[in-house]
């Protein structure tokens, strides 16, 4: 088998994959229920909620890159602004490639444009992905 039949046996594995997954998560909401809430929604309040999400999320996640880079060396200190953005290049890659390649774009970035070390940025990615799934587990044991 070539490398073209493999590739495509994967892509249509992993498609059925994603498929079996959101059924798994779709299938008993009840679709006409949550479309009459929907309907029913406030546009406004639903979207300043969104934007004050999307704000507070972006602060939280840059202010927590800003301290996890001071201690390591680097030409140029990366801005709030800076890491922003590369906050939301990494986001768009991750989405449109495979295999979180957004998280790549932001080291080799970070590294490019202000000298910070890769295996430092990939350090820091590791404890960024540390301190999320402790987050995230404390927040499933708060819920259960």
């Amino acid at each position: 088998m070539n490398n073209v039949h493999r590739r495509r046996i994967a892509r249509v594995f992993g498609w059925a994959l994603v498929a079996g997954l959101v059924w798994l998560a779709v299938r008993r909401i009840d679709l006409a229920g949550l479309a009459s809430t929907l309907r029913g929604a406030r546009v406004a309040p639903l979207a300043l909620a969104v934007l004050c999400n999307v704000i507070a999320n972006t602060v939280a996640r840059v202010r927590r890159w800003e301290a996890l880079l001071r201690p390591l060396p680097h030409a140029q200190r990366a801005s709030f602004f800076d890491l922003a953005r590369l906050l939301f290049a990494g986001y768009a890659f991750s989405n449109l490639l495979p295999a979180r390649a957004g998280e790549a774009v932001r080291v080799v970035e970070l590294h490019r444009r202000r000298g910070y070390p890769a295996s430092g940025l990939v350090a820091v990615q590791i404890a960024e992905k540390a301190i999320e799934t402790l987050s995230l587990g404390l927040l499933c044991g708060t819920a259960g």
